[in-house]
């Protein structure tokens, strides 16, 4: 299992994922289209709860730090979920160009393979237990592995 962390938030997710394979954000190759089996978001992100769906341009207008490099991977990667102060999974529309946030009604798992996270703020407390309970599992399946 590999992690990818971006420099913003790396030592509160680095110290959470401490003996996991890590590659920096910035060390991972610039073709937004290499694959990433999950992406995971931390931020604030307020999302309108009537349900409608967010356009790439308003996303950019809220968020515009995750214009070059969230966003085309957000597009790009497998899965996608964004915690704020829930788990969302994020749905993106290719002809519409628009993003769906959707309540996550089961859990999350992470990939064998490619997870890459980002943080766009300093992780909050509840942030910190959603990624320490995302990665309970792998850091448990490691132990078990190395008896």
């Amino acid at each position: 299992m590999k992690f990818c962390i971006n420099k913003n938030n790396v030592s509160s997710i680095q110290q959470t994922i401490d003996d996991q394979v890590k590659v920096c954000w910035e060390e991972w190759s610039e073709d937004t289209g290499t694959l990433i089996d999950t992406l995971i978001v931390f931020d604030f992100l307020v999302y309108n709860p009537k349900g409608e769906s967010m356009s790439e341009r308003e996303l950019e207008e809220k968020r515009p730090e995750w214009t070059d490099c969230i966003l085309p991977r957000m597009k790009s990667s497998g899965l996608v979920f964004l915690f704020t102060s829930e788990w969302y999974e994020v749905l993106y529309d290719r002809c519409s160009k628009a993003f769906d946030f959707v309540v996550c009604d089961r859990p999350l798992e992470l990939s064998d393979d490619t997870n890459m996270f980002a943080a766009t703020v300093g992780l909050s407390y509840p942030m910190r237990v959603a990624l320490v309970s995302l990665l309970r599992p792998s850091k448990s399946q490691k132990t078990c592995n190395k008896k």
